[in-house]
């Protein structure tokens, strides 16, 4: 494991800063790797790169569904391989589902920074919505995402939270509509067969900073997939945007690259259930 350079983080800085958005795209990897993503801009030619590593034996499989659950070692480097950041998580003994994943922990610069998901869903509610072919609220369903900075300069944690509002999804709010006319005279079958060739609309995560305020525009494009491709993919991103508002600091694009980065591991590293 390389160390972490103060130039490197200088030129990533830079990077950031002078770009607007950023895409993940995902591709396989060999152990003790069990996922790589890069990071492209159209702003540049610069890219990033995300390797989630599992440090235990055993292949990408074996390894998700053997204690330490839920735990990796995610590194985020510059296009040549030198180290920016890491996202570590080190897992639990004992699994009980998604909400047992302890959170993950990174340092930028001499700044802890903490990541954890707010507001699973109800287990009755998803099981009713899969009894009905999917043909509830897509957005009740989903968690929200926060990176808590802690600094010694500021008297309350910072950080940032990627919220899926209401008001900045029309076309999801528009497909939830759809969904509901259609479900009663397909016998529930409608949304289903829809969704085998219609990926949906991308899910919108506006910024909220964690201390409160506006969050100057910044925004996380979670691209939906097919049935066929969503099945496959099991909540490992692929296609997501982040999007950057001019005003946006330094610190607030930072962490959304490294909540961004938090969410892929935790999916790559998710043990299957069921």
């Amino acid at each position: 494991m390389n160390a972490i350079l103060s130039s490197s983080v200088d030129e990533y800085e830079a990077f950031l800063l002078a770009t607007s958005t950023l895409t993940m795209k995902y591709s396989h990897a060999k152990p003790p790797m069990v996922a790589v993503f890069t990071l492209t801009t159209t702003d540049s030619n610069q890219t990033l790169r995300v390797a989630v590593h599992v440090d235990k034996v055993g292949n990408g499989a074996t390894a998700r569904n053997a204690p330490p659950f839920h735990a990796h070692r995610t590194e985020i480097t510059l296009g040549d391989g030198r180290l920016v950041q890491m996202v570590v998580n080190s897992g639990v003994d004992v699994d009980f589902g998604p909400q047992s994943a302890p959170p993950a922990n990174s340092m930028d610069r001499d700044a802890p920074v903490q990541f954890h998901y707010e507001g699973f869903p109800d287990v009755g509610v998803m099981a009713a919505c899969l009894q009905m072919g999917g043909a509830c609220d897509v957005l009740s369903n989903l968690v929200t995402p926060v990176a808590t900075r802690f600094s010694k300069e500021a008297a309350a944690p910072q950080g940032v939270r990627l919220v899926p509002t209401k008001e900045g999804n029309p076309g999801v709010r528009c497909e939830n509509a759809v969904n509901a006319v259609i479900v009663v005279p397909t016998c529930c079958s409608g949304p289903v067969f829809l969704r085998c060739c219609y990926a949906g609309p991308a899910i919108n995560y506006q910024l909220q900073p964690v201390a409160g305020g506006d969050g100057a525009g910044g925004r996380w494009e979670q691209k939906r997939h097919t049935f066929c491709r969503a099945s496959w993919l099991a909540g490992v991103p692929d296609g997501d945007r982040l999007v950057f508002n001019d005003k946006l600091g330094l610190r607030e694009r930072k962490d959304m690259v490294a909540t961004l980065v938090f969410h892929a591991a935790a999916a790559a590293v998710m043990p299957d259930y069921g």
